[in-house]
Formats: structure tokens, C-alpha cells, sequence
């Protein structure tokens, strides 16, 4: 029976934890688990239904003294580096939570000690690469269907809820989450890097704050709040703090990205709308392809050809996917830490590498953002990687 330790037991690990209990009954066991927060801890007790782990406050601790077979690692951004090299230490799986990193130093040395250490299996969790609907549209560009890509346009819409999740608790401070489009958006970033087949050259980026804007007859708490009787978080949570009077983050950003295939793509993400979402749009020499992962469809219209008297035909994909979370992507994602635990990483598909540059063009695009200018991403890459770089991007 496979032992899986878990460091960090909030809402991440218990999708992870949910997801292995559902496809793997029986086959592996929980012997430790760290957490500063006693609650979190036996949550999951309650989930495995028994209490029979050892409770650690120190992922270090846990790490020496117990042998298991894979660790998942779900904690505050900041966080991620002494356990991460830790587990990598010790040549175990290890399931590394986005972003893996929030400045260049910690990504610096997470690599220095993966290639140390004889790069052991790691699955970064960029869990959109694992969703039905993106491995299909990566399937369509590998066959070479949509011709040359020119330019790729992603879109994030968050929900009201969504919205506010990045504005509470840890994720609020940039000091624990690092910049909101390392926190939110890197895997979104990432998919851009994965569909692109290239690495980032160039980065350009812009964000504002217009709904999240503290006005002067707004209280410390919701209940002190003029507003409070018409404002959709005093609302939801009575009694908080005030959400506008403490944000660091925007509620719109957009970047642009310039590969070194000569790829430009497009992201942008947007707070406070009515439905959470994900739309793409990739254009090709001979096709173009436009995606709603929300509504699990691709549509591809070939180029037109009218000149020669063919009529131009599109073509619409349904996806199908299960309802683990993510898309299907969860599940998916899951199973390919159990597979690397069980000494298959061939189905991982994304590595610490991808983790890493994930978070470099996350870094790279706040720098533009807070310097006013464009950033050399690629000076950022090989600052990183040098010479022990061994995959491209994709």
C-alpha cells in the first residue's frame, strides 16, 4: 500500500484528497499530515474517516521523520520552497501546487535542487493542461490542422464569488500569494506557453482597479459600512472586514506576449462579471479556432476559400468530460500523481521546467506592469535554466 503525505490540508488538497479516494480506494493510505490550521486537519479526518495520521505543524519535521511514497504540497505560494526541495531530497513524487514559485531567487533554487537531486518525478499542478477540452485543442495543433499559428487570444472572466476569493484570507496579501496573475492566472499563462511550442521573449502588461476602489464613507467592517445595505460582499459575508479598504490585487489585467517563434498572444482576465469563463481564440494560416471550456465546445473554420468557388465550413467539437472540478481536469490530474507514484511520470504533463517558466512569465509580466515597460523574458529563462535546461517549453 502506497503512503501519500499532504503538507498544507485546505481546499486544494481535499479536491486532490477526494479524487484519489474515488479512484484508488484501497490502494494507498494517509500516514501524516501537516497543517498550522488544527480545523483543516480534521476535515480530513473527517474525509478519510479515521484520525489514524500523525499531526505535524513543521513540513520539514514530517519530511525527515516519516517514508512515504509521494507528498502533496498545498500550501501558501510563499511557502513552497524549503518543502518542495525537501521532498525533492528525498527522491519521492511530489505534487507541487501553482504557482511554484512568486519571485526569481525561489525559482532559482527550486531548480538548482531538482537537477541535484537527479530531477525526480514532480507534477506541477497546472490542472487546465489535464481538462478534456485543452488536450483536445493541443491535439488539433499537433496535427497541424490550423497551419502556422500567428496569434493566440485567451480570455478569464471571474464571477462575483471568484472574484472575492482572491480578496480574503491569505490570497488578499502579495506578500503570501505573490502578484494576482502569478496566483490566479499561471496556468492560464502556461497554456499560452504550452500551445505556443516556443518560450516567452517578450513581455508587455497593463492592470487597473476600478470596481475594487475604497471610498471615503466606507467603514473598516461591512456592518460600519454606509454601503453595506447594496454591496454584493457585505451581503455574502456580514461581519468581515471591508474587502475594498484591503486589496493589493487589480480586477483587470492584460498581457502580451511575444515568443520566440514569433507567436503574439493575448491574456486577459477580468473580475466582477456575471459568470465565471474561459474563451480562446487561436488563428492559423489555414484554420482558426475559437473555445468555450465553459460550455465544452471548439468551433474550427477552415480559411476561406471562396475564390475557388468552396464555400467555407466550420466544424464544431462537443467535449465530454466528468464532473470531478476543473473542467474534468481534476481527475486527470490526480491520476497522473498516482501514476508517478507508482513509478510511471510518463503522463505527467507538466514537470517542474513547466512550473517554472509558468511562474517567470507570471514575474515577468507584473514587472512590466510596476516598471511601466517591456520585460525580457527570456533574460529571465536563462538567468533560470543556463544550460541544464532540457525541454523547451512545450
Amino acid at each position: 500500500m502506497k503512503k501519500i503525505g499532504f503538507i498544507g490540508c485546505g481546499a486544494r488538497s481535499l479536491r486532490y484528497l477526494r479524487n484519489l479516494l474515488q479512484s484508488h480506494p484501497g490502494a494507498w493510505s494517509v500516514p501524516a499530515l501537516c497543517d498550522t490550521n488544527e480545523e483543516n486537519v480534521k476535515r480530513f479526518g473527517r474525509i478519510l474517516g479515521n484520525t489514524d495520521f500523525k499531526y505535524y505543524t513543521d513540513s520539514q519535521k514530517m519530511l525527515d521523520e516519516e517514508e512515504l511514497d509521494g507528498v502533496v504540497l498545498a500550501i501558501p505560494n510563499i511557502f513552497h520552497r524549503e518543502p518542495a526541495i525537501k521532498a525533492m531530497s528525498k527522491g519521492i513524487p511530489l505534487l507541487l501546487e501553482k504557482p511554484v514559485a512568486i519571485d526569481l531567487e525561489d525559482c532559482k533554487a527550486l531548480w538548482s535542487a531538482y537537477c541535484e537531486n537527479g530531477r525526480p518525478p514532480v507534477v506541477v499542478g497546472f490542472v487546465l493542461r489535464y481538462t478534456p477540452f485543452y488536450s483536445k485543442i493541443n491535439e488539433i495543433l499537433e496535427s497541424g490542422r490550423l497551419g502556422k499559428v500567428l496569434t493566440i487570444n485567451a480570455e478569464e472572466f471571474l464571477s462575483e464569488d471568484l472574484s472575492f476569493v482572491f480578496r480574503r484570507g491569505w490570497r488578499k496579501d502579495k506578500t503570501y500569494s505573490g502578484p494576482f496573475i502569478a496566483e490566479k492566472c499561471c496556468h492560464d499563462l502556461d497554456i499560452l506557453n504550452w500551445f505556443s511550442q516556443s518560450s516567452a521573449h517578450r513581455i508587455s502588461s497593463f492592470e487597473g482597479r476600478t470596481y475594487f476602489v475604497e471610498e471615503d464613507d466606507m467603514g473598516d467592517k461591512c456592518e460600519e459600512c454606509s454601503q453595506s445595505d447594496r454591496c454584493a460582499y457585505a451581503m455574502k459575508y456580514p461581519g468581515e472586514p471591508c474587502l475594498f479598504k484591503e486589496t493589493e490585487h487589480p480586477d483587470h489585467q492584460v498581457a502580451i506576449i511575444e515568443y520566440e517563434n514569433g507567436i503574439l498572444a493575448n491574456f486577459t482576465v477580468t473580475a466582477m462579471q456575471s459568470a465565471s469563463r474561459r474563451t480562446i481564440r487561436i488563428n492559423g494560416i489555414d484554420a482558426s479556432l475559437y473555445g468555450d471550456i465553459n460550455d465544452d465546445f471548439i468551433i474550427i473554420t477552415p480559411r476561406s476559400s471562396a475564390d475557388k468557388g468552396v464555400r467555407e465550413v466550420c466544424e464544431i467539437i462537443k467535449i465530454k468530460r466528468d464532473s470531478s472540478g476543473h473542467h474534468g481536469g481534476d481527475s486527470v490530474i490526480s491520476n497522473a500523481f498516482w501514476q508517478a507514484v507508482n513509478g510511471n511520470d510518463n503522463v505527467v504533463k507538466a514537470g517542474l521546467e513547466e512550473g517554472i517558466q509558468g511562474a517567470l512569465l507570471a514575474i515577468a509580466v507584473d514587472e512590466s506592469v510596476q516598471m511601466g515597460k517591456i520585460v525580457d523574458a527570456k533574460a529571465l529563462l536563462e538567468e533560470v535554466f543556463h544550460e541544464n535546461t532540457v525541454n523547451p517549453a512545450w
